[in-house]
């Protein structure tokens, strides 16, 4: 080994790190110019509205699998049931949706819904997300109260049957296993999945067996989410048209200020961004709505977003059937009904 006396303070390279790291952001900007002008080539609203299915197939494909693999199938499922009173009936649901994989979650079935069915009625189904560490119980005030601004309890008077899925990112800290969603996520990767592509298709399997049921209305199937709840929400129903409304709260944005590693894939800027995204939602509703002071999403570029979005809808003749709202509040759902009475009104036409 050789010998040397030579030292200096840490912060004399320093220059040359933060060199390093401003060529890479600008080689990263580089990219994004480049992926919009072939995103431009791409999709516009003429486009899309011409052969919009072309587009959902480029979609699917961009989101690896298991998704291409997904065929309808109504699932073997275990509903237990956990609490009763004149209004409510709440079970714990594991559906056996994907490759011996069980989805929970929490079923929410008003009177009225089991009284509708009783008399040969159909409800509506609403799929309730929950946002990053996360789960069912939170979303529904059973771990603690007004978690999700009431998400689920706001639901219920509206007559859906509601149900609340889990998926793999709750808090292992306070709820427990521990659990690394990018470390699983980087797993399945190396065999040509995805974690995002896999619980995806665990919910559209979900939504096949909701089908079967005699008490729920095939065409008027929701998805409501908050955070990384709305996230699915908008992937879900871009990838799947039976969902009929959808209620993003505090998630879209410009997906490149704000790009999770599970959340992207190679080559989708050049392709989708939120606005293309939800763009295959069209001509189905839409309710977009961000807080003005969310420390997580920035509203000025939910907004500009939107504005790319719109022409899709205004293309389709469904300018009425999407909405943006940028209420006072931060990162949590709109005390204001206004999103829910769009939502509805739209699921239940």
């Amino acid at each position: 080994m050789t010998e040397y006396t030579y030292t200096e303070q840490r912060d004399k390279a320093r220059p040359f790190r933060q060199g390093y790291a401003d060529d890479l952001s600008a080689y990263a900007e580089t990219l994004r110019v480049k992926a919009e002008q072939k995103r431009a080539g791409y999709v516009d609203a003429a486009k899309m509205t011409a052969d919009r299915e072309s587009y959902r197939r480029d979609f699917l494909s961009l989101l690896s699998h298991p998704l291409d693999e997904y065929t309808p199938a109504v699932c073997p499922y275990r509903l237990t049931h956990l609490y009763g009173d004149a209004d409510t009936d709440i079970f714990r649901l594991r559906v056996e949706a994907w490759e011996g994989i069980g989805l929970c979650g929490l079923l929410f079935l008003p009177k009225s819904v089991q009284k509708g069915a009783a008399a040969g009625k159909k409800s509506p189904l609403v799929i309730a997300m929950h946002g990053f560490e996360g789960t069912p119980e939170l979303a529904s005030d059973i771990y603690q109260p007004n978690f999700y601004s009431h998400m689920v309890k706001r639901l219920l008077p509206y007559g859906a049957a509601v149900f609340v899925p889990q998926t793999l990112m709750w808090n292992g800290r306070e709820f427990g296993p521990k659990i690394d969603r990018c470390e699983f996520d980087a797993r399945l990767r190396m065999g040509g999945q995805s974690i995002n592509a896999l619980e995806i298709v665990c919910l559209r399997r979900c939504m096949d067996t909701f089908c079967a049921q005699p008490y729920i209305d095939e065409t008027r199937i929701g998805m409501i989410g908050i955070s990384y709840g709305a996230y699915f929400s908008l992937m879900t129903a871009a990838c799947d048209t039976r969902i009929k409304a959808v209620y993003s709260s505090c998630f879209f944005n410009d997906r490149f200020r704000y790009p999770r590693i599970e959340m992207v894939y190679g080559g989708l800027f050049e392709r989708f961004g939120d606005a293309e995204t939800a763009a295959l939602v069209c001509p189905r509703a839409l309710y977009v709505e961000v807080g003005k002071t969310d420390c997580f999403f920035a509203p000025d570029s939910a907004e500009r977003e939107f504005e790319k979005l719109l022409p899709y809808y205004q293309a389709a003749n469904a300018e009425e059937k999407v909405r943006f709202c940028c209420y006072d509040g931060g990162h949590k759902l709109s005390d204001s009904d206004e999103g829910l009475q769009f939502f509805f009104e739209h699921l239940n036409r």
